[in-house]
């Protein structure tokens, strides 16, 4: 219980940073932060079994796995970064193990558009036997994203299933997906599942990464229940790394028209970098910390975005 405590004390201090106006305030603050987390017995990972307890960060620009997993997530091509946690984030068990965590966004970025127009808070969970994944993850706004014909505020939400399996070879990995989208702010009943207007839109995915040699992942989805248009995604990333940070460099289009992407014809709609970093806080704690810049040509728009992970 004293880790949730010492996040609860991040997330405020967080929060009082960026709706703070008195910028003076900032080290006080800051200083407080490293007072609470130092009070804290962090409990140390396991070594009996020799593996590191870790987090995945989770970048907000196209994922290429399904949400909640990623290490290349159907929402975010993804750097993965490993940080010293505690068990709470990552259990094995002799069948499997279990993953589960929160992000937080300044915006909700996916494949090149914006999805809420607010702060989006991202919980997490999956489980993994071999190379056999399934897990949910949501999204959901922390402020008002739109106002319907009575002028009331709507937030945004989403939630998803997910699957993924990986085959990997000396040449790679070649992986499978699956995703199910649903979203409880557009109103619909959850077994709805109607071919046209139902409340899920199904998609599958294929994908290859390459080695640390050629540190290339290609991924293409498709969506085959619920959009008229069927439409296809195809993303391109390359993967490199420096002395104290990670980054990922990706481009992305989509072959013919879309509603679902927004396009009337085919374009690039995803283009731009991750940078990820673990801010060391402490000697036990650290701090994912993502950034990423993404522009959509089609619709003409640029996002800078900033992401952590709890």
């Amino acid at each position: 219980m004293k880790q949730y405590s010492t996040i609860s004390i991040f997330v405020f201090s967080l929060l009082q940073l960026s709706f703070s106006q008195d910028y003076s305030k900032v080290d006080a603050v800051v200083q407080e932060l490293k007072k609470s987390l130092r009070s804290v017995d962090v409990q140390q990972p396991k070594e009996g079994n020799g593996e590191k307890i870790g987090v995945t960060v989770k970048v907000n620009v196209e994922q290429t796995l399904p949400p909640g997993q990623k290490t290349d997530t159907a929402r975010t091509v993804a750097v993965s970064v490993e940080s010293e946690m505690t068990e709470a984030n990552c259990s094995s068990t002799s069948t499997g193990q279990v993953k589960f965590g929160v992000d937080l966004y300044s915006r909700y970025i996916w494949r090149g558009l914006d999805y809420g127009n607010a702060p989006s808070f991202q919980p997490a969970l999956s489980y993994t036997y071999g190379n056999f994944s399934i897990g949910t993850w949501a999204a959901y706004s922390m402020g008002v994203s739109s106002v319907d014909l009575l002028g009331a505020g709507k937030v945004f939400a989403e939630h998803d299933l997910w699957a993924s399996y990986g085959i990997p070879t000396d040449a790679g990995t070649f992986s499978l997906f699956y995703t199910d989208y649903f979203y409880p702010s557009a109103g619909l009943k959850y077994f709805n599942f109607n071919g046209t207007t139902g409340a899920h839109v199904l998609e599958l995915g294929a994908g290859f990464s390459g080695t640390e040699k050629l540190p290339v992942t290609i991924t293409a989805y498709y969506n085959f229940h619920n959009d008229v248009d069927h439409s296809i995604y195809i993303q391109g990333s390359y993967l490199f790394s420096c002395e104290s940070f990670s980054a990922n460099l990706f481009a992305a289009v989509t072959p013919a028209k879309s509603v679902w992407y927004g396009t009337s014809k085919a374009d690039l709609i995803n283009i731009g970098v991750t940078v990820s970093k673990s801010i060391v806080m402490t000697d036990k704690f650290s701090l994912p910390l993502t950034v990423s810049y993404i522009v959509n040509p089609d619709i003409e728009q640029t996002y800078l975005i900033v992401g952590i992970t709890l």
